[in-house]
C-alpha cells in the first residue's frame, strides 16, 4: 500500500461526508413516523384532479369523435388504446386514472403511454376516425 494512501482516503471519506451529511439528514426529516414520505394532501388533490381531467377530456374527445359525417359506427375508447398498438386497455386505464409506473414497479403507465395517449387526444376528431379507419379498427 502507498504510504500516503491512508491519509488520502481519510482526506476524501472527510470531504464527502461533510457534503452527504446535511443532504441525508433534510432526507430523513422528510419520512414520516412510519418510515415513509407521505405525499401532502395538496399532491393527492392534485392527482385527483388530473385523473378527473383525463376522464373528462377523453369523453369530450370521444363526443367530438362521434359527431363527424359518414361515421361507420360509434367510436369507443377502446378506439384510443387500440389506436396507439397496444392490445390491452390496461395501459391506457392506468394512464387515465393517473396512476403512473415507478421506479422498480411493473404496473402503471408510462412516460410513452402518456405521450401516446395524449398524442391522439390533440388530434382533431376527424384525423383521428382517418387514423382509425385506416388501421382497420372501425
Amino acid at each position: 500500500m502507498e504510504p500516503y494512501s491512508d491519509s488520502f482516503h481519510s482526506v476524501v471519506h472527510t470531504a464527502i461526508s461533510r457534503r452527504t451529511f446535511p443532504l441525508a439528514t433534510e432526507g430523513l426529516k422528510s419520512l414520516g413516523p412510519t418510515g415513509y414520505i407521505q405525499p401532502p394532501a395538496t399532491v393527492r388533490a392534485q392527482a385527483r384532479r388530473n385523473k378527473a381531467e383525463r376522464v373528462e377530456s377523453v369523453g369530450a374527445f370521444l363526443l367530438a369523435c362521434n359527431e363527424e359525417p359518414n361515421l361507420k359506427s360509434k367510436v369507443i375508447r377502446k378506439h384510443i388504446w387500440r389506436s396507439v398498438g397496444h392490445k390491452s386497455p390496461r395501459q391506457f386505464q392506468y394512464w387515465q386514472s393517473g396512476k403512473h409506473r415507478g421506479p422498480g414497479q411493473s404496473h402503471g403507465a408510462t412516460e410513452l403511454d402518456g405521450q401516446n395517449f395524449g398524442r391522439i387526444l390533440k388530434m382533431a376528431p376527424r384525423d383521428f376516425v382517418a387514423l382509425i379507419e385506416k388501421k382497420g379498427l372501425i
